[in-house]
């Protein structure tokens, strides 16, 4: 079974010590869809989207790479937006949403840090 994962073993073997990923997905939005093609659709790529985020972390784990920090942020509530459809609204409270997430990131990375 393949696995979808970003390379981090370049970035490893230059150096970096911390790895932030800025999830784009609620984890309410991984659970079962609702009824309806679109929704279905939208599920899909959300877990996609964290799968490609957990096998990037245990492709670092596997590589020993025990001195680096890694850390998983996902957005405080639903975006609200569908990956079929794009509407300017939405993506206008997705953002406006991010700038008070990031602010509660710096303000306590810990709490995200997975490894």
């Amino acid at each position: 079974m393949a696995k979808s994962y970003v390379n981090l073993l370049p970035a490893l073997a230059r150096g970096v010590k911390d790895i932030l990923f800025l999830n784009v997905v609620h984890p309410s939005e991984l659970s079962s869809p609702a009824f309806g093609l679109t929704s279905y659709i939208s599920t899909l790529i959300n877990q996609l989207l964290q799968g490609q985020i957990d096998h990037s972390l245990e492709s670092v784990r596997l590589a020993g790479a025990g001195d680096v920090r890694a850390y998983v942020f996902h957005p405080s509530k639903r975006l609200n937006m569908k990956a079929l459809k794009f509407d300017t609204k939405d993506c206008r409270q997705a953002f406006e949403l991010g700038w008070g997430d990031a602010g509660t990131l710096l303000a306590n990375p810990e709490a995200y840090r997975t490894l």
